[in-house]
């Protein structure tokens, strides 16, 4: 699907695809899953090579920035949410002229549900491809800011999940409400995931800038380049402020896998205890157990009394030492 945006109506206009001419007042085509149809209409339209999917994939710099000639090929990782409701990162690809600006992807992206609106506003005067570019950047970044926010937040309610009650306390409560550490572990695993991902998309944004702002330094006006660099700005503190996330995930991981190995020495203990109470009733059964001609206490009137008092007695000794040692 393509949508073409006018940067004298501000709107989307209509367009004949089959007429393979585009109207001058577009400045920025977005293309969504185009199939061959609406591909053969663009590469006409811009006399260029529109890159397919796999090409946008490329991982190498080299094939994410290129330029030929007046145009300026790029492309990124973006975030987007699959049908599982599991973050993915799916390749977003530009392609950027003084005065048009095409991006490419195959995936509903949240963040352009907001795009025109944010243009509409930050974009009032001017037109071009860089201006609509520049647009789009900033509300990824806003876009990825909200996320490292909702993560703080789930962090913050994870930590107080784990560290907010006493560990007997907390135990009761997982017991009682069905949840376990490994359902933490998950929710740990599903927060990091979500962590990476925006990590990536940064990283592609901020390969992005220095580019353009090389590449298209002919035709960039002196407000897109104080934008580009306040994104910069945006950009590096982002990545500090991911940091500290990604070290305060790790120190929840490492205290559950310590509460994880806490639970599992208390169970040890409780086997260990158990049996070590039950060998010496265990001896005592053994010996009056043995089918000897000559014992003694076979001949006694309360032989099975004093046998059973022995057995109870051996068993209460070793859990009273436990617990005067507190090792139970």
């Amino acid at each position: 699907m393509l949508t073409f945006h006018s940067s004298v109506t501000k709107t989307t206009v209509p367009v004949d695809l089959s007429s393979g001419i585009l109207p001058t007042e577009v400045n920025w085509i977005d293309a969504l899953n185009p199939d061959l149809r609406e591909t053969q209409f663009l590469e006409k339209a811009l006399a260029t090579t529109i890159p397919t999917y796999a090409d946008l994939s490329e991982i190498e710099s080299t094939s994410r920035l290129s330029s030929v000639g007046s145009y300026l090929y790029l492309s990124m990782p973006a975030i987007f949410r699959s049908n599982e409701d599991v973050p993915i990162t799916a390749p977003l690809g530009f392609i950027l002229s003084k005065s048009l600006l095409l991006t490419l992807r195959y995936h509903r992206l949240k963040a352009f549900d907001s795009i025109e609106v944010h243009i509409a506003r930050k974009d009032a005067e001017g037109s071009g491809g860089p201006k609509a570019l520049i647009a789009i950047l900033e509300v990824m970044v806003d876009h990825i800011a909200d996320i490292l926010e909702r993560v703080t937040a789930d962090l913050d309610t994870l930590s107080e999940d784990i560290f907010g009650f006493s560990i007997a306390a907390k135990d009761q409560a997982r017991r009682k409400n069905g949840e376990d550490l490994r359902e933490v572990l998950r929710r740990i695993g599903r927060i990091g995931n979500l962590t990476s991902k925006s990590s990536e998309e940064l990283l592609g944004i901020g390969r992005i800038i220095p580019y353009v702002v090389s590449s298209a330094s002919t035709y960039l006006a002196a407000d897109e380049r104080n934008r580009l660099k306040n994104l910069n700005r945006d950009i590096s503190s982002l990545n500090d402020y991911q940091a500290r996330l990604v070290d305060k995930i790790q120190f929840l991981l490492d205290a559950t896998l310590g509460l994880t190995n806490v639970d599992q020495n208390d169970i040890f203990r409780i086997l260990t205890v158990v049996s070590v109470v039950g060998i010496p009733p265990t001896l005592v059964a053994s010996i009056y157990g043995m089918n000897f001609k000559q014992m003694p206490e076979l001949d006694w009137a309360f032989g099975y009394e004093y046998g059973l008092a022995l057995i109870v007695i051996s068993t209460i000794l070793p859990l009273v030492w436990f617990k005067y040692k507190g090792w139970w």
